[in-house]
């Protein structure tokens, strides 16, 4: 399965400082709170550490779908805890307490004791299990569902003096973590911890960094030494702020023979969301506004320069299934991908392109994002199927009226490449400024706005995102049937009153796409059925001209005219289905509200239909080549590919003639070879996908088996003739009359006959 990488899983990094970090948070996981995300901030290169979504639809599915694979829930979430291991003592150390945790939350069981976890509380037992080191605690929280309720033994310094204190949890879902640390091990297995919006300096007078190295040498580094908090946030204020402050002196600067000293700043600021009465009027929160300032103390001019790294540790939830479009044809986008808009338009660079980039030159593992220099900076980020984590110039700040001039951009992984798994690296960019000449006590300023959140189209379009989105061929069709379907699902809701299903509203929307096209449907299964009727005198003429093709196909023409049928008339109605199913294929492949919808409300079973429906984990008793995640069939057994299969089958028994020669017979056997590989193709599409193939699968068939039998035309006039002579000869009883009757025919039939 894919790995997890979780906050408790996670061991402090080796920096330049042996202090622990400290971390801030902003914001809040709590829904009602007035914020839309949760900050936590980090000392350590004054980077953001983790971006979680409060939203209740917003869960990480990924973690569902890891601990189904052992039989049993998803495990509870105290919060974003940011252990650390105590080095001789067992237990572990609590570095953040998130507003709006169930940490944060935790009640006390003494009376004296305030309420709620405190930052670098250790926690010694969960439920009476000891916790020896963070291994153990996620060992043990594994075990532990949403909705129960943990005991909790702390240990707690209050006045240099060790307390013992107990706590009760209760345990919540875990929130999405649109970003989060990344770890890898490098070549001698050590490892290596990455937070997201990491900061150098580019250049200092004459010096730059120089290539292949990641700062200036000899100054003190930016990215892995620890900055100063010099302000927090208050849980009073509409706009949280915390604000890092690291200060270079003259002494650091002479190795690069540098005078006077710097300061840099770098300020995150998190303001509460405005609710409106509908989501048109909402102004959402899902961003952070991020504040960078240099300063020359210096007497002299200083030429300056800095470098801004993009976020890392976006999920990859549901890689070996989900279908990611890529803006040009014949390129692939990979799990996770970075976005790039300037005033020349949107572009997405894929994974695996810049994988193998750094792995064909390992010295230099760079994307070039623009191709002249400089560029009018719009926007950069990182972009997975259902979510997104964006740097956006902040137009809007005062300081700032236009889109910013960046020397360079480029995109690059983050930690190792895997050549057996190039669509799942962790990439990200990395953007250098325009050197500007400061003058002494000046000031460098520039915003930015850190957009982290889903991709939903009411959303991305209030951010100026909507071309995050790439629906690929038929755009227009894929929108349109993206509103039929939303609207489909307020029907189904009833207004609001009940929960609804989008399982029904993607069958109501395939009916409704159906019915448009029914007259070409029903075209379409009358020419089917008229090429199965005329099959038996199709092999006659087969047999007739076995040895001559062009006689043959001159028999099959005359055929044909005779009783009206066109054989591209059955290809004609598909051409203009086309572009329609396309849409809506797309249209249900981008769309974020399948994410978690289930199929029926309370049954683990196909509770995602925007992945596979997944019946039970089969991995460990089907070779691995079939299910792995990268198999042909991959981890899970699924129902709903095998009912579409069954639907192709049928459709086209019901629309293929029967075989009229050895070549014909050979076809059909193909055929059936392809439903199989069908079979394999589709045992990992998406439910959601499947029940739209399904629905209008069984809207073809329904249309195949109610078409009325027609009968050839030879056959009619036969069926007239032998009414009309039984008629003559029941009325010969009736006298001379009929007689006579009797005699006219027989004289017409001797003319006819001459």
């Amino acid at each position: 399965m894919e790995e997890e990488s979780t906050d408790e899983s996670r061991q402090l990094a080796t920096t330049t400082n042996s202090a622990p970090p400290t971390y801030v948070p902003l914001g809040s996981l709590d829904p009602d709170s007035g914020f839309d995300i949760l900050v936590v901030a980090n000392s350590l290169g004054a980077t953001l550490d983790r971006i979680e979504l409060n939203h209740k639809k917003y869960r990480d599915l990924g973690s569902v779908e890891n601990r189904r694979r052992f039989g049993h829930k998803v495990s509870g979430y105290m919060g974003p805890l940011a252990l650390e291991v105590r080095n001789t003592q067992p237990g572990v150390v609590v570095r953040v307490i998130g507003p709006g945790t169930p940490a944060e939350t935790a009640r006390p069981l003494s009376n004296d004791v305030q309420a709620g976890m405190q930052v670098n509380d250790v926690i010694l037992t969960v439920d009476d299990e000891e916790i020896l080191d963070i291994a153990r605690f996620q060992e043990v929280m594994g075990t532990k569902q949403p909705g129960q309720k943990i005991k909790l033994d702390v240990q707690r310094i209050v006045n240099e003096n060790a307390e013992q204190l107990q706590f009760e949890v209760e345990l919540e879902e875990p929130p999405l973590a649109v970003v989060r640390p990344e770890m890898s091990n490098d070549e001698n297995n050590e490892q290596h911890f990455f937070s997201s919006f990491s900061m150098t300096l580019e250049q200092i007078g004459s010096t730059t960094v120089k290539s292949g190295d990641e700062e200036i040498l000899n100054l003190p580094s930016l990215r892995n030494s620890h900055w100063q908090v010099t302000r927090r946030p208050s849980a009073e204020d509409t706009e949280q702020v915390v604000e890092f402050t690291m200060d270079i002196n003259a002494e650091q600067l002479q190795p690069i023979g540098e005078t006077g000293g710097l300061r840099i700043v770098r300020r995150y600021r998190l303001a509460k969301v405005e609710r409106g009465e509908s989501i048109e009027d909402t102004v959402h929160g899902y961003h952070v506004y991020m504040d960078l300032e240099i300063q020359n103390l210096d007497d002299t001019a200083k030429e300056l320069a800095y470098r801004l790294d993009g976020p890392v540790g976006l999920p990859i939830e549901g890689w070996w299934y989900s279908y990611k479009v890529h803006p040009h044809m014949w390129a692939r986008a990979g799990a996770r991908d970075v976005i790039w808009r300037t005033e020349a338009g949107h572009e997405l660079f894929g994974c695996t392109e810049i994988s193998k980039q750094a792995d064909k030159n390992p010295q230099s593992p760079m994307t070039k994002l623009n191709t002249g220099s400089p560029a009018m900076f719009r926007y950069a980020g990182v972009d997975t199927q259902y979510f997104a984590a964006v740097l956006k110039a902040d137009v809007d700040a005062p300081s700032q009226a236009r889109p910013l001039e960046i020397a360079s951009a480029v995109a690059r992984p983050v930690g190792p490449v895997s050549s057996e798994r190039w669509n799942l690296t962790n990439v990200s960019f990395q953007l250098i400024s325009q050197p500007k000449l400061l003058e002494p006590q000046e000031k460098l300023t520039q915003n930015y706005v850190v957009f982290a959140g889903p991709k939903d189209p009411t959303i991305l379009t209030q951010y100026g995102l909507q071309d995050v989105i790439i629906y690929g061929w038929f755009a227009a069709v894929a929108k349109l049937m993206s509103s039929l379907l939303h609207t489909f699902f307020w029907v189904t809701t009833l207004g609001g009153i009940v929960s609804g299903s989008y399982a029904l509203a993607i069958i109501m929307l395939t009916v409704l796409v159906r019915g448009c096209m029914f007259p070409l449907g029903r075209k379409q299964a009358q020419m089917a059925a008229k090429m199965q009727e005329l099959a038996p005198e199709m092999k006659k003429i087969a047999e007739q001209y076995k040895n001559d093709m062009e006689k043959k196909a001159k028999a099959q023409q005359e055929l044909f005219k005779r009783h009206n049928y066109n054989p591209l008339s059955g290809c004609f109605p598909m051409l203009i289905q086309l572009p329609i199913f396309i849409g809506l294929y797309r249209s249900l492949s981008v769309d974020i509200e399948l994410r978690g919808a289930p199929m029926f409300s309370g049954l683990s079973w196909c509770s995602n239909l925007a992945s596979p429906d997944q019946l039970f984990f089969w991995q460990d008793i089907i070779p691995d080549f079939l299910s792995k995640q990268t198999g042909f069939l991959g981890p899970y057994f699924n129902i709903l590919p095998l009912v579409t299969v069954a639907f192709f089958m049928i459709h086209q028994k019901l629309f293929t003639p029967p075989a009229t020669d050895d070549q014909t017979k050979m076809q059909h056997q193909m055929m059936k070879f392809m439903m199989i590989f069908m079979g394999v193709i589709f045992f990992k599409v998406a439910a959601g996908l499947c029940i739209y193939i399904v629905a209008s699968s069984a809207w073809g068939v329904a249309e195949r088996l109610l078409l009325p039998k027609a009968k050839p035309k030879d056959q009619d006039t036969g069926a007239k003739e032998k009414k009309s002579r039984l008629s003559i000869f029941r009325s010969g009883s009736n006298g001379s009359s009929n007689s006579s009757e009797r005699a006219k025919h027989k004289k017409k039939k001797a003319k006819g006959k001459r």
